[in-house]
C-alpha cells in the first residue's frame, strides 16, 4: 500500500457503518494528528477496508443521507407584516424589520488527518470503540496487568507486579468485560505458577523443551454477553492487519 494525504485509515474487515459515532483513543502513546484521544467522531465508510472520520454525526451523513442535516443561516432582514400585508410600524413609524434565515444543506466534511510517519510513532496502537463498549478508564484494552490487593470479592491492578494499585474510573464504560490470565515469568528467580503443555505424541527427536502456555491477555466481553466487533485497531494489532492512516 503507497500511503496517500487523503484522510483515510485503513481497518481490514471494520465493523461500522457511515454515521456511527465512536471513541477515538490509543495505547498510551501520542494521537494521530487531527484527533483528540478520548473524543468523539463519526464514521464515512468507503468499503470494508476504509473509513474516515467527521467531526459530527451530520458531517459524516450530509444531507443527502438526512433530510434534518442543515444549518439555519442568516440571509437579510425584511419588514414584518400585519395581516393585511403591510408593513408593521413602530412608536416612530419606522417600518419594524425581522431576520430572516435560509435552510443551507450540511456536505459531508472528513476530517484532515496528520499522522505522525516516524518509526517510533508506527509503534503506537490507535483504536476506535462504540461509546456503549469503552474499556474502563485507567485500562487499554488489550493491556497487561498484574494483580494486586486481592480478597474473596475483589481486586486490584497496578502496571508492575506489587505496584500501586490504577485509579480506575466506569463512568464511562457501561459494558461489560473480563479478564484472561496472562503469561507468567518462570525465567526469572522470584517464584511463579505457570502453565506447562508437553505434546506426548509423535515420535519426537533431539532436545525437548518445556515452553509457557500462551493466553491472550485481551479484555473479552462475559461469556453469555452478546457480542459484536465492536473494537477496531487503527494500527497494528494482533487481530488486524495495520491500518494505515493515509
Amino acid at each position: 500500500m503507497i500511503p496517500e494525504d487523503n484522510n483515510v485509515i485503513y481497518i481490514e474487515d471494520h465493523p461500522f457503518s457511515t454515521g456511527d459515532e465512536v471513541v477515538y483513543d490509543t495505547d498510551g502513546g501520542a494521537a494521530i494528528g487531527g484527533l483528540v484521544r478520548g473524543q468523539s467522531y463519526w464514521v464515512i465508510v468507503l468499503d470494508a477496508h476504509r473509513i474516515r472520520l467527521a467531526a459530527s454525526y451530520c458531517e459524516a451523513v450530509g444531507f443527502a443521507g438526512d433530510a434534518d442535516c442543515y444549518d439555519e443561516v442568516y440571509s437579510h432582514d425584511e419588514p414584518l407584516l400585519d395581516e393585511d400585508g403591510d408593513p408593521v410600524l413602530d412608536e416612530d413609524e419606522n417600518p419594524i424589520m425581522i431576520p430572516v434565515y435560509v435552510d443551507v444543506p450540511i456536505e459531508v466534511a472528513p476530517i484532515t488527518l496528520t499522522p505522525n510517519k516516524t518509526d517510533a510513532a508506527t509503534l503506537v496502537s490507535h483504536r476506535l470503540y462504540f461509546p456503549d463498549e469503552l474499556p474502563l478508564e485507567g485500562l487499554v484494552d488489550g493491556g497487561m496487568y498484574y494483580v494486586v490487593g486481592a480478597d474473596a470479592d475483589s481486586f486490584q491492578l497496578a502496571l508492575t507486579p506489587g505496584g500501586a494499585p490504577i485509579a480506575l474510573d466506569g463512568s464511562n464504560s457501561p459494558g461489560t468485560g473480563w479478564f484472561v490470565a496472562g503469561l507468567v515469568d518462570i525465567t526469572g528467580t522470584t517464584d511463579a505458577v505457570g502453565w506447562l503443555t508437553l505434546i506426548l505424541g509423535g515420535t519426537g527427536s533431539g532436545t525437548q523443551v518445556f515452553r509457557p502456555s500462551v493466553r491472550s491477555s485481551r479484555c473479552r466481553p462475559a461469556p453469555g454477553t452478546p457480542r459484536r466487533r465492536s473494537t477496531a485497531a487503527v494500527a497494528a494489532s494482533s487481530r488486524s492487519a495495520p491500518p494505515t492512516p493515509m
